[in-house]
């Protein structure tokens, strides 16, 4: 069977802890990571029509409690528990850096930390991306916005509340769902009958990689 993600300009871009995986306060070792319930299934169904990217946030690194060698370790870890269920990543995108850890190389200011745009914008680059026809679920609002910001929708995972004050206002394509799986049964539903990701009814001009 060929999945559709193999021919797909569409995306899912996907925060890690807390979505795929429990949200172990600086995950550090791989044998602290533990897929949340269904999340396996749901990014298989996803995987049908998507490409799958992870965009995560790993302040750890600037804190000194692991380094980017041990986070490509943990990530092989996630790839081959990700494998039981056919499931594939193609690229995890990682900001590695803090502004309040002083002293340290990753101590900075950058534009790749979410909710900034720059890692989502290098992805849809990297992968030649539609982002009006792609999507970002994620447990926090930042997960989720910097996608919305470049016409991406967004699906906000339980955490932080749908009657959360000017939420739909300020991010009208943002949905919440209780879980991956939920998600992934909005997104799916969101499809045409034939299955394809739709076309944007128009070109979104993506600003510059500075």
């Amino acid at each position: 069977m060929r999945f559709y993600s193999e021919v797909s300009h569409s995306a899912i871009f996907l925060d890690r802890d807390g979505t795929i995986n429990e949200d172990v306060e600086y995950l550090r070792r791989p044998e602290d990571l533990r897929l949340l319930p269904h999340a396996g299934e749901a990014l298989r169904e996803l995987q049908r029509y998507f490409t799958l990217i992870v965009i995560t946030n790993q302040s750890g690194i600037a804190r000194g409690y692991l380094s980017e060698q041990q986070l490509q370790i943990i990530h092989q870890r996630l790839d081959a528990m990700l494998a039981v269920y056919g499931v594939h990543i193609s690229k995890y995108y990682y900001c590695p850096h803090h502004p309040d850890c002083h002293g340290s190389p990753y101590g900075i200011s950058c534009q790749c930390r979410k909710p900034q745009t720059l890692l989502y914008r290098q992805a849809i680059r990297d992968f030649g991306l539609d982002a009006m026809s792609s999507w970002a679920i994620g447990d926090k609002i930042r997960d989720c916005s910097g996608a919305v910001q470049l016409g991406c929708r967004g699906i906000l995972l339980s955490g932080a509340p749908e009657s959360s004050p000017g939420l739909k206002e300020q991010y009208p394509c943002l949905q919440t769902a209780r879980d991956l799986q939920e998600a992934a049964d909005i997104i799916i539903r969101s499809l045409p009958s034939d299955g394809a990701c739709p076309t944007p009814p128009q070109a979104f001009s993506l600003p510059p990689i500075l």
